[in-house]
């Protein structure tokens, strides 16, 4: 699809509304992840450590802390960034046509 950007003889078969679809199902679903990072946070008192706690329990909830701070960017990235340019470039080939 990106590729017929720059390409206006060739004709792009789009969907009304796909991009802007598929995007709405995504936000969703980052709804949902976010909920689900919530719950670990309460889960474990915001990744508190007992004071007794072995290294395999320290190694667990710092990776939990990696993963939560990747997916929020990951999350930031695709709602911020690539999903307004994809929609933008839907409404824009749909224009043309």
């Amino acid at each position: 699809m990106v590729s017929n950007k720059n390409n206006s003889e060739q004709d792009v078969n789009l969907q009304p509304r796909f991009v802007k679809s598929a995007v709405w199902a995504m936000q969703r679903e980052h709804e949902t992840s976010g909920e689900d990072l919530q719950f670990f946070r309460r889960l474990t008192h915001d990744y508190l450590l007992p004071e007794d706690t072995c290294n395999s329990y320290k190694f667990l909830f710092e990776k939990m802390k990696e993963f939560e701070q990747d997916l929020i960017q990951h999350i930031h990235l695709e709602n911020n960034i690539l999903f307004p340019k994809a929609v933008q470039l839907e409404e824009d080939l749909v224009r043309k046509k």
